[in-house]
């Protein structure tokens, strides 16, 4: 039991997935979750899938807050309020060059 449930760790933590959040006709933000090269790579196919093979070009990607979580002591006399962050490429269809 405990072998495998340190290998369904394992390979959870080797995975990554992109998530479109928003597409519109010039460009779009993407989310990575989990393992970052891997979601990378979906990210470039779905860039890819909208604006052409190599037809697209970052506009910016980073941490941004995605929402809130609330944490509370044990007896229930502390809480705080943090940020939930999620790493996000924006992009923009097309070489990026100036006309």
């Amino acid at each position: 039991m405990f072998r495998v449930w340190w290998l369904g760790l394992a390979v959870a933590a080797g995975c990554g997935t992109a998530r479109m959040i928003h597409q519109d006709q010039e460009g779009g933000i993407i989310q990575l979750d989990g393992n970052r090269d891997e979601a990378v790579r979906d990210a470039v196919q779905l860039m890819a899938q909208q604006c052409g093979a190599n037809n697209f070009h970052l506009v910016s990607q980073g941490d941004e807050p995605v929402g809130t979580s609330m944490t509370s002591s044990r007896d229930g006399s502390n809480s705080e309020v943090r940020p939930v962050m999620a790493w996000r490429i924006h992009y923009e269809c097309g070489s990026g060059a100036a006309p």
